[in-house]
């Protein structure tokens, strides 16, 4: 039965959606916290006691698997042919962005000398993200005392310890990042957030003028319903070329 006469209908909730974040937020946590705390976990049962969640090196030694962790992650799925076709979209994204804050038309003669690569990139912030990790954890954790004296028990709780540690580590990295990208930004934050676009020689590929005609398309759409412009109908339309979807 529907809902009454004149109300709108109730959204269904898409539990797709949240198993799927679910999913991610586990495959986070255990991938890039709960592995390169293990893996240093296993470097110390082979240097000694001396080396335990209690000393600055454990943590130092954390901070490089979770580096390597990343890139290399990135590095061996940028292999694989559909995620370097998302990666030429990243690169079309960019250049989109930055047409449209040069002031420039969106045409994809204007957005095609631009780099791929821009200061507020997602791949950016997650390298930023570890380094910040890396500096917070070397500082505060070597302070905590054992927490367990089972050995297992006590790495354990300190990656439970962590992943709370995760969020002001994120809003401290989304400061600094948006730091980065201002013209006079201090010459120590632009070299600390210097590497983010290295990473994105990964991350991001030239597009083909297709792609690009695409995200000039989606960045227009999203700047018009920002800005209250008028607006296709919903649904999916289909145009015979570039100038006519811009229209």
């Amino acid at each position: 039965m529907g809902p009454p006469s004149g109300e709108p209908p109730t959204p269904k909730k898409d539990k797709g959606a949240d198993a799927m974040l679910a999913f991610a937020t586990v495959f986070g946590v255990l991938f890039f916290i709960g592995l390169p705390h293990a893996l240093t976990w296993l470097v110390g049962k082979s240097l000694g006691p001396s080396f335990d969640s209690t000393s600055v090196w454990f943590h130092l030694i954390d901070g490089v698997f979770r580096l390597g962790i990343l890139v290399g992650y990135l590095a061996l799925i940028s292999r694989t042919k559909d995620a370097r076709r998302l990666f030429e979209y990243h690169g079309a994204e960019h250049k989109a962005i930055w047409t449209y804050e040069t002031k420039q038309a969106l045409t994809v003669e204007n957005a095609r000398p631009f780099t791929t690569r821009h200061p507020r990139c997602g791949t950016s912030f997650l390298l930023i993200v570890v380094g910040v990790a890396v500096l917070m954890h070397v500082a505060l954790l070597p302070l905590l005392p054992r927490l367990h004296p089972n050995d297992l028990v006590n790495q354990l709780l300190m990656i439970f310890v962590k992943v709370p540690m995760a969020f002001p580590i994120a809003g401290l990295a989304f400061e600094l990042q948006r730091l980065s990208a201002k013209d006079h930004c201090p010459a120590f934050i632009t070299w600390l957030t210097r590497p983010g676009f290295w990473l994105q020689n990964i991350t991001t590929q030239p597009p083909d003028d297709g792609q690009q005609e695409i995200a000039l398309l989606s960045l227009d759409r999203a700047l018009a319903r920002e800005q209250g412009r008028a607006k296709a109908a919903e649904g999916v339309t289909v145009y015979g070329d570039f100038a006519r979807a811009a229209a």
